[in-house]
């Protein structure tokens, strides 16, 4: 039997689950669309979220897949590699590892839903066939900042504690 790791919580699973779940909605309305949309969807969004790319409706279904791609390996990191393998920005305190590698892997999670989120943003403008506003831009740009910084410091203090 694997040995639990001290560092995931039930929070760090429930951010996961609500990760996988945002994901699944973008891919059954991307699917939907590519089945149902006829004429051209946006591809991609300028800095102020407006269309500058347009495909074929099939089209709705590379940014989930992608994403299948990228947000896989990011929980199998948090899963099945040891945290000491992590390469982090200072050397963690043999002492505070658990409350580190915690602190990390909050930082991973939250990351991959604010990466759903965006995912299903993209997908509902393209299925909509419209715009996402400025505003899309803006959340993706502050809340991946914000994820990434936050978790740090916290990681950081724990270690230094």
């Amino acid at each position: 039997m694997a040995r639990r790791k001290n560092y995931i919580n039930r929070i760090h699973i429930m951010i996961e689950f609500a990760a996988l779940a945002v994901w699944l909605v973008a891919m059954i309305l991307a699917v939907i669309g590519a089945l149902t949309l006829e004429g051209e969807v946006p591809t991609h969004f300028n800095g102020r979220g407006v269309a500058d790319t347009f495909g074929a409706p099939t089209s709705l279904l590379v940014t989930p897949i992608v994403l299948m791609v990228v947000l896989g390996p990011m929980s199998l990191v948090c899963h099945h590699f040891n945290p000491g393998v992590w390469k982090l920005p200072f050397n963690v305190n043999p002492d505070r590892l658990d409350l580190v590698y915690t602190d990390i892997t909050y930082l991973i999670l939250i990351l991959e839903l604010l990466i759903s989120i965006i995912c299903l943003w993209m997908t509902v403008a393209g299925f909509r066939q419209g715009n996402v506003g400025i505003g899309f831009p803006i959340f993706a740009a502050v809340s991946i900042s914000l994820d990434i910084i936050v978790w740090t410091v916290l990681a950081v203090r724990h270690n230094r504690m």
